[in-house]
C-alpha cells in the first residue's frame, strides 16, 4: 500500500476512527470505531495525483497522457491595464477599488467606484456551512468541524472524526456542521500562489500578514492574484441590410485568493466587468472526503452517498457560502426591493392574447420582509437603488445596482438539513434564505455571530433580524447566501475538477447606456490560422 508514503493520497484509504479527548486532561478517552464486528477491510487500491506517485496508480493511468495540449501563453506586449497605488488601490477601466486581506474572511474589496461613483463600500465571503447528509453515527457529527463539546472557555476546535469531550464544565453544545470561516479562519488557510500556475499573464500579487499564536507577524506571500483575462466578446452586432460588423472583446480584471482548509480547495475569484458588474465566483477542488460505508449498508450501494473508487464511500454534502455586501449605490443610503417577472391574467383590454408577462417590483421595507428565498421560476433578483434623490438620466429612475443569484453554476437549494431537528440549522440559519437585509451595524460582522461555534445560544442574522428595523433609505448591508450541493461522482476522485458557484452585481439604470460603447475597434493580428483551414 503506497500509504508508507506521506504524499500518498490518504483519502483513497479510509480508517473510520473517531479519537474522544478530554481537553482538560489532555488525554484521550477512548476511540470509537474499534469496537465495529467484523472488522472493516481498509481499501489498499492506489489512486493518486501526486506527480510523483501517478505511476503507483492501481486502476487509473500511470502515465501523463500522448497527445499533450500545446503550449497557451498569456502575454501583454504593452504590460497591463491596471495600475496600483498607494499599496492597495487599484484603477482599472473606470473601476477603482482596494484590495484588502482578513485573517477570518480572506480577501476583501472596499471603496468600490464605477465611473467615478460609489457601488459598493466593502464585501467579502464572511461565513461558510458543509452539511454531510449521512445519518448514520458517527457522522451525524461530521461536517469538517464536528463535535460535541462542553464549554467553558473560548477553545479552537478544528480538523475530522474528533469529539470533544469535557466532563466538568456546565452545559452541552452540540454542533453537527463545519462554519470554516469562523471556525479555521480563511486567511490562515490562504495558499501563496505560484507565477505560471494560479494565475497567468501578467500578474500583480499582494502580499499579506497574519499573526501567530504568540501574536507574531508573519508573512503570507503572494496571498492575493491580480491579472485580466479575454474572456470572449463583449458586445457584437451585424448590420443585416448592409453586412457592417462591430465587434468588442470583452476583458475583466480579475482578483483572486485560493484557501485550503483541509481536504477542500475554494477558489474565489472577484471579476470586474467593463459593463460595470461584478462577478463573485467561487471554485470547489481538492479531495472528497471519504469513509467506508457503515454497518447494514450495501457495500456497492452506500444509502447517502457513491461509491468513487473500490470501497472508498464519499457522501451527499452541501457547501453554503455569505456574501456581505455594504451596498452604497451612489451615495451611502440605499433601499432595495425584489423583482419577479409574472405572467399577467387574461384581460380582454390589456392581455387578450395571452402573451403578456411584465416585472413586478416591491420594495422590502424592513429587516423581516427582506428575509427572501429565490424563485428561478420568476427570474427573482434584487434591486439596490439609490434612496437620495439621484435619478438615472434617460430612465428618470433611481441609479440602481441588481443582484443576480446563481449566475455561476447551476441554481441550488438552500441549506438542506431539517430546520426544526437539525443543529446544523440551528447554527447555520444564516443559510437556510437566500438574502438577509440589515442596517449597517459595526459590530454585525459574522451571519452565524462572532464565535459561531462555541456560543451557547444562537446568534447572527436570526437574533439581529428579530428587532425588524427599518432598512428603507438606510446604509443597508446584504447577507447573500449562494452554493453548491455536492452529490460526488467517480469522476470527482482521486482529485476533483473544479465545481462552480456564484453570482453578480449588475448595474440596473446606474449609466446612462453601455458602459463600453466607448471602447475602440480592435483587431489582434497575433492571432492565426489553424493549418490550411480557410485561406
Amino acid at each position: 500500500v503506497q500509504g508508507k508514503d506521506l504524499e500518498d493520497n490518504h483519502y483513497a484509504h479510509p480508517i473510520d476512527l473517531v479519537p474522544i479527548v478530554d481537553l482538560n486532561t489532555k488525554t484521550v478517552v477512548r476511540i470509537d470505531g474499534l469496537e465495529r464486528e467484523p472488522a472493516p477491510n481498509i481499501p489498499q487500491l492506489s489512486a493518486n495525483y501526486h506527480r510523483n506517485l501517478v505511476k503507483t496508480n492501481s486502476y487509473l493511468p500511470k502515465q501523463w497522457r500522448a497527445d499533450l495540449p500545446k503550449r497557451l501563453d498569456i502575454t501583454q506586449s504593452e504590460g497591463p491595464s491596471f495600475r496600483v497605488t498607494d499599496s492597495n488601490m487599484v484603477q482599472w477601466q473606470n473601476w477603482e477599488f482596494r484590495v484588502g486581506f482578513h485573517y477570518r474572511e480572506g480577501l476583501i474589496i472596499e471603496d468600490v467606484t464605477f465611473d467615478g461613483r460609489s457601488v459598493l463600500k466593502r464585501g467579502a465571503l464572511v461565513e461558510m456551512s458543509v452539511p454531510y447528509g449521512d445519518p448514520h453515527p458517527p457522522y451525524t457529527r461530521k461536517c469538517k468541524f464536528g463535535c460535541m463539546v462542553k464549554l467553558q472557555k473560548q477553545h479552537s476546535f478544528s480538523g475530522f472524526g474528533l469529539f470533544i469531550e469535557l466532563k466538568t464544565l456546565p452545559y452541552w453544545l452540540i454542533y453537527l456542521g463545519a462554519l470554516d470561516v469562523g471556525d479555521y479562519g480563511l486567511g490562515y488557510c490562504t495558499n501563496s500562489l505560484e507565477l505560471g500556475c494560479d494565475c497567468l499573464g501578467h500578474i500583480h500579487y499582494f502580499d499579506a500578514y497574519l499573526n501567530d499564536v504568540d501574536g507574531n507577524p508573519t508573512l503570507k506571500k503572494k496571498a492575493i492574484c491580480m491579472h485580466e483575462e479575454d474572456t470572449g466578446v463583449l458586445w457584437k452586432h451585424v448590420e443585416y441590410r448592409n453586412g457592417h460588423s462591430e465587434t468588442r472583446r470583452a476583458r475583466e480584471l480579475v482578483i483572486s485568493s485560493v484557501y485550503t482548509v483541509v481536504n477542500y480547495e475554494y477558489l474565489f475569484y472577484i471579476r470586474f466587468k467593463m459593463d460595470g458588474s461584478i462577478d463573485f465566483e467561487m471554485k470547489l477542488t481538492g479531495e472528497l472526503s471519504t469513509n467506508l460505508t457503515s454497518v447494514g449498508e450495501d457495500p456497492e450501494n452506500p444509502t447517502h452517498g457513491l461509491i468513487v473508487a473500490p470501497g472508498v464511500n464519499s457522501q451527499i454534502h452541501q457547501h453554503m457560502f455569505s456574501a456581505r455586501l455594504d451596498m452604497a449605490v451612489g451615495s451611502e443610503k440605499n433601499s432595495i426591493s425584489e423583482v419577479d417577472v409574472l405572467p399577467e391574467p387574461i384581460c380582454e383590454k390589456k392581455n387578450p392574447y395571452g402573451n403578456a408577462f411584465s416585472p413586478v417590483e416591491t420594495v422590502l421595507q424592513t429587516e423581516q420582509e427582506a428575509i427572501r428565498v429565490h424563485d428561478e421560476s420568476k427570474a427573482r433578483c434584487w434591486k439596490i437603488f439609490n434612496a437620495e434623490g439621484l435619478l438615472n438620466p434617460i430612465s428618470k429612475k433611481p441609479v440602481a445596482y441588481k443582484l443576480l443569484p446563481h449566475t455561476k453554476g447551476m441554481s441550488m437549494p438552500n441549506l438542506l438539513t431539517h430546520p426544526e431537528v437539525s443543529t446544523v440549522s440551528t447554527k447555520s440559519a444564516f443559510a437556510t434564505k437566500s438574502l438577509w437585509v440589515t442596517p449597517y451595524h459595526p459590530k454585525e460582522r459574522y451571519p452565524a455571530g462572532e464565535y459561531p461555534t462555541q456560543a451557547k445560544e444562537p446568534d447572527g442574522l436570526p437574533i439581529w433580524t428579530k428587532s425588524n428595523r427599518n432598512v428603507e433609505g438606510e446604509r443597508i448591508v446584504l447577507w447573500h447566501t449562494f452554493g453548491v450541493t455536492h452529490f460526488p461522482r467517480v469522476e470527482d476522485f482521486p482529485v476533483m475538477p473544479v465545481e462552480m458557484t456564484g453570482f453578480t452585481l449588475k448595474p440596473d439604470g446606474f449609466s446612462s447606456g453601455n458602459p463600453a460603447i466607448d471602447l475602440p475597434p480592435e483587431v489582434n493580428d497575433k492571432s492565426k490560422l489553424a493549418g490550411d483551414c480557410c485561406n
